[in-house]
């Protein structure tokens, strides 16, 4: 018998060899065993982030468009990258008359190194790439457009 707790995708496999119903053997193991595995998972959860959280800091700030001729063809100049609920988060803090951009603390998600998805908002399914240059300063980079960070 097996039987599967889909909030936390994990699956019991029960063998008996003996007469009975395996049912409510599995079942009673696995109602005492899913609070343990919630909490290890927790846990684990929680040193990842705060791995994470320092190196998450070095993408964090103001991005503006580098090319002013740009502006015609999108609605806006800025992002503004920040960290909320221990993740990266995109924001257009201002948009220019006619826009229909929404990215309100819009979630990142990592998808490689230095690349993002954007987890929704106007630019869901969009990805954000962040590129370091030898003087130290960050750039990002969105389509074919390029925003630098303000100091």
């Amino acid at each position: 018998m097996s039987r599967t707790n889909f909030k936390l995708f994990c699956l019991q496999l029960l063998l008996v060899n003996t007469e009975g119903e395996p049912f409510y053997f599995g079942q009673a193991a696995l109602k005492k065993l899913t609070p343990v595995v919630v909490k290890s998972l927790e846990r684990s959860h929680a040193e990842a982030l705060k791995k994470a959280l320092p190196t998450l800091q070095k993408y964090v700030g103001r991005f503006v468009l580098a090319d002013p001729d740009a502006s015609r063809m999108i609605t806006f100049r800025e992002f503004d990258v920040s960290i909320v609920n221990q993740k990266l988060a995109l924001t257009v803090p201002e948009l220019l008359p006619g826009s229909v951009v929404y990215m309100k603390e819009t979630p990142l998600a990592p998808f490689g190194e230095n690349v993002f998805h954007v987890d929704g908002g106007s630019f869901y399914c969009n990805f954000i790439t962040f590129e370091s240059s030898s003087d130290g300063s960050m750039r990002l980079r969105w389509r074919n457009y390029t925003f630098n960070r303000q100091r």
